[in-house]
């Protein structure tokens, strides 16, 4: 009887140690991940938009003189900052009036 009982014991033993080099035995599945080494490259996003543009705050400008306009550096809608000339003026007309007030004295 112990016999039968040791031989049963020792079968079950090797016949869970042939499972588990069954197992082993099977290929490996492939991992889901790439990996890749990081580089610095330059990019460009162009996107295109429509829509309409409205001003933040509209002004309007007066002179204070007569004469032609010679220089006008900005287009409209460009931004303007304090202290930056909007317009130039000729300026023979003023010189002419000057010239005379100082013949008057």
């Amino acid at each position: 009887m112990r016999f039968i009982i040791l031989c049963l014991i020792s079968l079950s033993l090797l016949s869970c140690n042939q499972q588990t080099s069954t197992a082993n035995n099977k290929p490996e599945k492939p991992h889901l991940v790439e990996v890749v080494t990081a580089q610095t490259k330059t990019i460009s996003i162009q996107r295109q938009r429509s829509g309409t543009l409205t001003a933040l705050r509209e002004i309007q400008i007066y002179n204070q003189e007569e004469g032609q306009i010679t220089t006008l550096p900005f287009y409209e809608g460009d931004k303007v900052t304090k202290g930056e000339l909007v317009a130039k003026l000729d300026g023979c007309l003023s010189s002419s009036q000057y010239n005379r007030c100082r013949r008057c004295r």
